[in-house]
């Protein structure tokens, strides 16, 4: 069975936006300084929630831990839909790109790989290349009812969640969140802000201690307002780190060295 992912293409592109990475302020704690870790994890990219190499760190506004345990959640459309005719998805994508004057650097293929129509979703891929990088366990954010996997059907419910402020319930949950020091959270650029998925998780758990860092994947509009919407979801002393990790949807699969260099900007010593 087929999926697709990263509506992150999506909201990017249907609104024309070309908006960069916003400079937003922490939420609390400060922010991407005070995170020094050292040491690697040797793990591949995956799904699997299963512990790899550990690291430690120290740091202002973060509590010295020799190994800290590290989850890397993320939501990708690819796990939250299902594909029942791939060529329709594939022809409504390169449909999508031709509106959107986006259409002339990809292929067929293309359009399957950047978009995402194939899992691992963008999103994933990113996850995989942190926990490589500095080990940490997988989580897929997914939700009860999938998304259609048409562009625009997908669009529709998103912006209807969206303008509603819901929170779709969530299929599956961290068990062990009181464990976890450190938390990156993934999501695409959906309507220039985060999935509402993506919000009900962060309001399901405590991050009261906990280092929270952001990484998205975009099309034309960039990090946009997330990161704005995203910080008052953590309340208490969670050190909000605004330095997040922004790639731009066809770039994603090469995007390995620019996430290498992104987490040495943290304090991680890869």
């Amino acid at each position: 069975m087929k999926k697709i992912c990263a509506i992150v293409t999506i909201s990017s592109l249907c609104l024309l936006a070309a908006a960069g990475i916003w400079a937003l302020g922490t939420n609390r704690g400060n922010g991407s300084a005070g995170i020094k870790i050292s040491g690697s994890g040797n793990t591949s990219a995956g799904t699997a929630d299963a512990s790899s190499g550990k690291t430690s760190f120290s740091g202002s506004g973060t509590t010295v831990q020799e190994q800290p345990e590290i989850l890397i959640a993320y939501f990708t459309w690819a796990d939250n839909t299902t594909v029942t005719d791939s060529d329709a998805a594939i022809a409504g994508a390169l449909r999508h790109y031709q509106a959107m004057g986006d259409a002339g650097r990809y292929s067929e293929t293309d359009a399957v790989s950047s978009a995402s129509l194939l899992p691992p979703g963008n999103t994933a891929v990113v996850a995989g290349f942190i926990r490589d990088a500095v080990g940490g366990d997988l989580f897929s954010i997914q939700v009860t009812e999938p998304y259609s996997p048409d562009y625009d059907q997908c669009l529709d419910r998103a912006a209807e969640e969206k303008a509603r402020n819901t929170r779709p319930a969530l299929a599956n949950r961290v068990e062990n969140m009181d464990k976890y020091d450190i938390v990156f959270l993934g999501y695409p650029n959906w309507w220039y802000s985060v999935p509402m998925a993506v919000l009900g998780f962060a309001e399901s758990y405590d991050f009261s201690g906990k280092t929270v860092i952001p990484f998205c994947c975009h099309g034309t509009g960039g990090l946009a307002g997330s990161l704005r919407d995203l910080r008052p979801a953590f309340t208490g002393d969670t050190n909000f780190v605004n330095n997040a990790f922004g790639v731009y949807r066809p770039d994603t699969l090469g995007c390995r060295p620019e996430v290498n260099s992104w987490l040495r900007e943290l304090g991680f010593n890869l």
